[in-house]
């Protein structure tokens, strides 16, 4: 199926642009939140080194997962040094809540930089942090495995990269192993979260975008593709498969 559709990585330009929603209604008293369930700071902007960025988001006080095409140098097609690679948490106007060094990456050995539409089910990395962040509340994974939801992005587009943009709330569902949806695909925001607007809780991560039928669809690789591999890395009990390549 993904053969035949007209997708566009993100990496390719700006599809279109977002609306910036208010505050999660009904959030508690203290730290902000963009949408039900993600704090700002859970939020930011991964520099691989290359002078592109990608959206990524804090799923543990060490862990950030993004898009793996994010962390490929287009004109090589190789994977970039973790050391090359930053986090800005919380990123706003040209600040920061902090900024992250990366001590390794993890990705599916699936994934092909050479070939990413057709391995693009396995589009995740996780960045592995060089120091934990204890400022900012990490996003909660999804407690079960869903077929669809009502869900929102939250990111960085490319035509408003220096504040995050988040989607109107779209249907979504899974189809041979992927989320899509009706929320706008737009540049810059591979990486972002996809979030259950019910639980607040991390169904997915948006990595490309296509057209059907005129209208804008977006991509995402569901949490279950990665999230077995997170807990194994938090309880400490799972070796590093590679510091830069699967």
């Amino acid at each position: 199926m993904i053969g035949r559709l007209a997708m566009v990585a993100f990496w390719g330009g700006v599809l279109a642009t977002m609306p910036v929603l208010a505050l999660a209604e009904g959030e508690a008293a203290g730290r902000p939140q963009v949408v039900k369930g993600v704090e700002a700071g859970a939020v930011g902007r991964v520099h691989p080194g290359n002078g592109a960025y990608c959206t990524g988001v804090l799923v543990a006080p060490n862990i950030v997962v993004t898009a793996a095409h994010c962390l490929v140098d287009r004109r090589t097609k190789r994977w970039v040094r973790p050391e090359s690679v930053h986090f800005l948490g919380g990123y706003s106007r040209g600040e920061y809540e902090y900024h992250a060094r990366v001590s390794r990456y993890e990705v599916s050995r699936m994934y092909k930089p050479t070939d990413p539409l057709r391995t693009v089910n396995f589009d995740w990395a996780m960045l592995i942090l060089s120091e934990p962040e204890t400022g900012s509340q990490p996003v909660q994974m999804a407690t079960r495995k869903a077929s669809s939801a009502v869900a929102s992005v939250t990111g960085y587009a490319y035509r408003r990269k220096y504040a995050l943009s988040t989607s109107a709330p779209c249907a979504v569902q899974l189809v041979v192993g992927l989320f899509e949806g009706g929320c706008k695909a737009v540049g810059g925001m591979s990486g972002a979260p996809l979030v259950d607007v019910d639980t607040g809780e991390l169904i997915g991560i948006q990595v490309a975008g296509f057209k059907r039928d005129g209208r804008e669809m977006m991509i995402a690789v569901p949490a279950s593709k990665f999230s077995a591999r997170l807990a194994e890395i938090e309880s400490g009990a799972a070796k590093p498969v590679s510091e830069t390549q699967p």
